[in-house]
């Protein structure tokens, strides 16, 4: 797109995906051209998904956790010869695991990433803003930065970082026409547990916000001017309250909980687990997340009450004390011996069942003719370009995979869902659903590199050999579709066998 518009000008880092691309689509939609950034080639995509409209788009890669990358990223601003009239400072990183088990540079990258790339980027930005009197800012905190984070430490820290900073700056910038905003998301659905290794956690297995809600949310708080947004559900809300009442150390043994990795490996157990006689069942999770966190703030308030309200009997005190306590621990533990003996079911007494119902997409650098000729253009599935291509397996599920040209014919769009039509319910819920798109994306990633340049990289990088007809590429991509059909059984229609 061509750098001619009278659009504002925004530019969005972490733009490749999650709630970065989220902010983007925000942006571009409400009149803004954009500079997109981000350190993966994912950028690119991202860019080529706003062609077809009007405004100017433009995608860079660079690693925003070095001082060169932010200096890259301002050299094609000044090129761009244009005002910054918003920036969303949105790129970031996490380390899971507790931190002496973590590699240090892992942790440095984070920093600098998190934090100083902030620093950075705002300070090359904002004197010209204030010079302007205009221009709007938006940093991507969390609601973790509300309280110490064990086994995500400097991910924690690195967004009370932020949180100070931000509220600071909009307080120093305060009458010059520049605004900075904080967004506080709780966890999102986006890539960063898996990119982070908290698949396992407690955190990473419970259902997560919107991350296009989210941006709504954080877009519509920038353009108002507010000096901060606690975005997506309810839950995020008492959490950020319960970091500013709760004491640290308190609030640092509920995160602990969230954070800790191996909770998903020790949840997903099957219900004979939980047969044993009442004086001998262990104690599980029992109690919900809200409850758990009203439980806390309600104990919390009774325990300081008894120990500092005014002055009362003795009794009343210890009443209100024991009450405050128990509720504490209901909160601390998710166990409630009460819902016990109601007959209340752990929670996560055995893996959750999921509706298999969404779609991933990749673009081919190729049109759709130069795709059909890799791939063999005498088979008859390639007359209609929405047609079945052929099943592939990637995390235990069949995946259809579907071929769409680009509306100026130079690229190809190709779109993988679950081949039931009907839906397909998994068991482990959420750990299990995202090591289903983990194997999936693997798997496309590697057709992408098939139809592009004719080779298929294996796991370790090293190519298969060139492939120029289905049947080839199939079994190559994915050669585990024979023993999972016999395994399963699975019933696939004629014109799946005939793909094959």
């Amino acid at each position: 797109m061509e750098n001619n518009t009278q659009r504002p000008l925004a530019v969005i880092t972490g733009a490749s995906s999650g709630i970065g691309y989220e902010l983007a689509r925000e942006f571009y939609q409400h009149g803004f051209d954009l500079l997109l950034a981000a350190e993966d080639s994912e950028i690119f995509e991202a860019e080529r998904s706003f062609e077809g409209n009007e405004g100017f788009v433009k995608g860079v890669q660079v690693d925003l956790a070095t001082s060169d990358g932010v200096e890259t990223l301002m050299q094609v601003i000044e090129q761009l010869g244009r005002p910054v009239e918003a920036a969303a400072i949105n790129a970031g990183v996490g380390v899971s695991g507790a931190f002496s088990d973590t590699e240090l540079q892992d942790e440095i990258n984070l920093i600098h990433l998190n934090v100083v790339s902030a620093v950075h980027l705002a300070k090359r930005l904002v004197p010209d803003m204030k010079a302007r009197g205009k221009g709007r800012i938006l940093f991507t905190s969390s609601v973790a930065a509300s309280t110490p984070g064990p086994y995500l430490a400097t991910y924690a820290a690195s967004k009370a970082f932020l949180q100070s900073f931000a509220e600071a700056l909009r307080y120093e910038l305060k009458g010059t026409g520049v605004t900075v905003t904080s967004l506080q998301p709780g966890s999102t659905e986006t890539a960063f547990f898996t990119r982070a290794g908290m698949s396992d956690t407690k955190v990473g297995t419970e259902s997560k916000d919107d991350a296009r809600e989210v941006a709504r949310e954080g877009f519509a708080a920038l353009m108002e001017g507010r000096d901060a947004v606690i975005a997506g559900s309810f839950k995020n809300k008492v959490q950020a309250m319960l970091g500013r009442i709760l004491p640290q150390k308190m609030g640092a043994a509920v995160q602990a909980q969230y954070n800790k990795p191996g909770y998903a490996r020790n949840q997903l157990t099957s219900a004979e687990t939980h047969n044993f006689s009442s004086w001998n069942r262990p104690k599980h999770h029992n109690v919900s997340d809200t409850e758990r966190l009203i439980s806390i703030a309600l104990g919390t308030a009774a325990v300081a009450r008894s120990l500092f309200g005014k002055k009362r009997g003795s009794f009343s005190r210890l009443t209100q004390g024991v009450g405050g306590a128990g509720l504490l621990y209901r909160g601390l533990t998710g166990y409630c011996p009460v819902y016990e003996k109601m007959g209340k079911a752990p929670i996560q007494a055995a893996p959750r069942r999921m509706l298999l119902n969404f779609e991933k997409s990749i673009v081919i650098n190729k049109s759709l003719d130069e795709v059909r000729s890799v791939l063999g253009e005498n088979d008859p599935v390639w007359q209609n370009s929405d047609s079945t291509l052929f099943p592939i397996s990637a995390g235990g599920q069949i995946w259809d995979l579907r071929l769409k040209e680009s509306h100026d014919g130079k690229r190809t769009f190709l779109y993988a869902s679950p081949s039931n039509e009907e839906g397909y319910q998994i068991r482990g819920g959420r750990l299990h659903m995202a090591a289903m798109k983990q194997a999936l994306d693997h798997e496309m990633r590697r057709l992408k590199a098939l139809l592009e340049t004719g080779e298929v990289p294996t796991t370790e990088g090293q190519p298969h050999g060139r492939r120029s007809a289905t049947g080839q590429a199939v079994e190559e991509i994915s050669g585990s579709i024979q023993d999972h059909l016999q395994k399963d059984g699975t019933n696939l229609s004629t014109g799946r066998e005939a793909s094959l």
